[in-house]
């Protein structure tokens, strides 16, 4: 299995490639097109915490999705929307309708 590295703030996160271009035309587009980064093979994820893309990360690639709470959810639906994981709002939206919005959010 190829990996890759993501660079998130800091931190490194190595990542399978073959698995993140199966499951999203972002990334798949990320590692595939002609994009400086190919070069080095180090792709820079702009503008996430690196704790919770880390965790988002990991969830992805066991494909086991926990939230512990709304906020989590919400960050998952956001990077749903992001990295083109249609499939992950078939996760999230069970929990957000046998849960309560922040009032914030509504």
């Amino acid at each position: 299995i190829r990996s890759e590295t993501l660079v998130v703030g800091a931190s490194t996160i190595p990542v399978s490639k073959e698995f993140m271009t199966l499951s999203s035309p972002y990334f798949e587009r990320l590692f595939n097109a002609n994009f400086r980064e190919k070069e080095n093979d180090v792709f820079e994820i702009e503008e996430v915490s690196t704790d919770d893309f880390r965790w988002f990360m990991d969830s992805f690639h066991t494909g086991v999705w926990e939230f512990a709470s709304m906020e989590r959810a919400l960050l998952a639906l956001s990077y749903a929307d992001r990295f083109e994981l249609l499939y992950l709002h078939l996760q999230v939206f069970p929990y957000i309708k046998n849960n309560r919005l922040p009032a914030e959010k509504l």
